[in-house]
């Protein structure tokens, strides 16, 4: 696996160790949650242009902060305050069940159900329900999908507005998801932190998972560019490039990096089919089953269906003519998600056979019954 330069891996190390928020508990605030060193003199200095911000930010808390901030104190900074304003995320997509909760931690947030087009604000969470999906496009133009019984906390979302830089940061409480960060310039800062680890990024194609159970398991798998991971409290971080995968385990040491499952080649001519759309390929060598999406052709990265097979080759339930892009992707016995293959299939309705025409047999009927007639006589 080729290495990283130690000026990159220096940058990719600042991303992922950089400061992580906590959700806004107004339209109108930011809220910091203190780390060990932090000061409300150092906090002003880096986040706000406000001159003697420090002796005004405990007023507006109604409260009196120390020379010593204890770890974990929760700090609201108005937004006018800050340097960089914060971005807008879209979601642009949602298929089956997604609600969405204004504001993380707050008692008062009702949680409702999402809307597709509508705009999300720091702070929000979006939960997905069983066989759903969400897709949310961020200022850079990035690409998330969240898939099915997942949650995902928008930590932070700032951009500069004189260079461009656009910062998001991500907290993924439960579940699976597919990030696409595009490179550009001036370069985003993309990262996605679970209970485990943080996954660090500058221009990728990449998916992060975790596990709700009581020691989260966070598996970060890179299928274009490059990720570092880092562990809470390890300073230790892992360059992950593609084709590679890389699993943390809470309050332990991030693993080495492990080789994915090869993607598949499919054996399904693409060629307009008549539904339900039929896809084969063939054996990976090292797959437990295979992961099946059906997305819809645009750029968006709709996530419509997401199915499981034991075999190289999955039956999928559609009823309505249209295109669509299959992704099918092996997974291994530690759960990496393989590279994945892609195919574009269109499905048309099957054409109704023409009703049997019944044959007209009156005449015959008739001069059967003259004959008896005649007989008779």
């Amino acid at each position: 696996m080729p290495g990283i330069k130690n000026s990159k891996l220096c940058t990719f190390v600042f991303l992922a160790l950089s400061f992580m928020y906590s959700a806004q508990s107004s339209a109108e605030d930011w809220v910091y949650t203190v780390r060990a060193g932090d000061t409300l003199w150092g906090l002003c200095i880096e986040y706000t242009t406000v001159q003697n911000c420090w002796q005004k930010i405990g007023a507006y808390n109604n409260v009196e902060y120390p020379r010593s901030l204890a770890p974990g104190t929760r700090i609201k900074f108005p937004v006018a305050w800050l340097k960089n304003q914060p971005a807008a995320v879209e979601l642009v997509y949602i298929h089956g069940s997604v609600s969405v909760l204004s504001q993380f931690g707050s008692a008062d947030a009702v949680a409702r159900v999402g809307v597709t087009g509508e705009t999300l604000s720091m702070g929000a969470v979006v939960v997905t329900g069983e066989n759903s999906s969400a897709t949310l496009r961020f200022a850079d133009g990035a690409i998330l999908v969240l898939e099915s019984d997942s949650k995902v906390v928008l930590d932070s979302l700032s951009q500069n507005g004189e260079a461009g830089m656009v910062d998001s940061k991500i907290r993924l409480l439960q579940g699976s998801s597919s990030a696409k960060v595009p490179v550009r310039e001036p370069r985003s800062r993309f990262s996605i932190t679970s209970p485990s680890a943080v996954a660090a990024v500058r221009g990728t194609d990449f998916r992060v998972t975790t596990s709700d159970t009581e020691a989260p398991v966070m598996r970060g798998s890179v299928y274009e560019g490059s990720i570092v991971v880092v562990g809470h409290g390890d300073d230790a971080a892992v360059p992950v490039e593609t084709g590679f995968g890389v699993m943390a385990e809470q309050g332990k040491p991030v693993g080495q990096p492990l080789e994915l499952l090869s993607e598949p080649t499919f054996t399904t001519a693409p060629d307009a089919q008549f539904y339900p759309l039929k896809i084969d390929w063939g054996n990976i060598d090292g797959a437990e089953h295979y992961v099946v999406e059906v997305l819809a052709d645009s750029s968006d990265a709709k996530l419509i269906q997401l199915h499981k097979s034991e075999d190289s080759e999955v039956i999928v339930p559609m009823d309505e003519p249209a295109c669509y892009r299959i992704r099918v992707s092996g997974v291994d016995k530690k759960l990496f998600k393989g590279m994945p293959g892609e195919i574009k299939l269109c499905g048309q309705p099957r054409p109704e056979e023409p009703p049997v025409q019944k044959k007209d047999r009156t005449k015959e009927v008739m001069t059967f019954l003259i004959v008896l007639l005649l007989v008779g006589l």
